[in-house]
């Protein structure tokens, strides 16, 4: 029998991401969560006898959010797109179009090349966290931020 011939895998690494969010320049991300969309399922009961079989089919779309942290520095733009959002709620703030940015969760090769993108579309902060603290850590305080988008695709590169 003839050895089996492959090309061997190569893996997507977990740490090998950046994230870019339209105007905001925040370089180095510690942590993000997965994108996990989920399709509803619609159920009609159908039969009249001991059996009753249903019915399914595909119902809404749902895209839960994203939860991203990095380290907090002097850099206070995630949290001025919070205030953003947060004065917009209180109908005293920014319109649509102001607050809702895109964002791309873009992973890379290690030679830093793009291997593909998740494209998340009219994103906006639904919560914030400015870190947290403790006498006894040796660690730095991280920042994090919920967002909520319509929806999001992938994109492999070219």
């Amino acid at each position: 029998m003839p050895p089996i011939e492959g090309k061997p895998r190569r893996y997507n690494k977990k740490f090998l991401f950046g994230i870019e969010i339209d105007d905001i320049e925040v370089a180095w991300w510690s942590k993000c969560s997965e994108i996990k969309p989920e399709v509803g399922v619609v159920t009609q009961p159908e039969g009249g006898g001991i059996l009753v079989e249903e019915n399914q089919s595909l119902g809404k779309v749902k895209w839960p959010p994203v939860t991203l942290e990095v380290g907090r520095t002097e850099n206070d733009e995630l949290y001025q797109w919070w205030v953003l959002c947060n004065d917009s709620s209180s109908n005293t703030g920014a319109v649509d179009d102001a607050y809702k940015k895109n964002v791309a969760i873009v992973q890379k090769d290690r030679d830093g090349s793009e291997i593909g993108r998740w494209n998340l579309y009219d994103a906006f902060p639904s919560s914030y966290g400015g870190g947290e603290w403790d006498a006894s850590a040796e660690e730095n305080v991280q920042e994090s931020v919920v967002l909520t988008y319509r929806y999001a695709e992938w994109v492999r590169a070219a």
